[in-house]
């Protein structure tokens, strides 16, 4: 099981990465959203707000995204090249890391973009 330190290090070095990717896509991403919406992104001096997991219409949206995220890293230790062995270490500890927030019931929430 990952201490807290640990699990702290492998959280910050996903959403470096990914915050990485997203700087480096060349086709912008957009929010749909209504003029309720657009006014209160406007006025809120830069935050982004989120919907909680259990207001969603779909409940497997988030099974969904878990799913796909582990998609998304792996596919990212391979564009880096990793070894096998080192993505099997670190699909070990991705899957660790989520079946820890899911056993801590953690509050689950959602952004969604689009690429078109």
């Amino acid at each position: 099981m990952l201490s807290e330190t640990e699990y702290k290090h492998y959280e910050n070095y996903f959403f470096k990465n990914f915050i990485k990717e997203l700087e480096q896509r060349e086709d912008k991403i957009y929010h749909y959203t209504n003029i309720n919406g657009l006014e209160g992104i406007l006025k809120k001096d830069g935050a982004i707000w989120v919907s909680h997991a259990d207001f969603l219409n779909d409940k497997t949206e988030i099974k969904y995204t878990m799913e796909l995220s582990t998609e998304i890293f792996l596919s990212l230790c391979e564009k880096r090249d990793f070894s096998q062995e080192k993505i099997s270490k670190y699909q070990k500890l991705y899957v660790e890391a989520i079946n820890i927030n899911n056993r801590m019931n953690t509050n689950y929430y959602s952004l969604s973009f689009s690429t078109n």
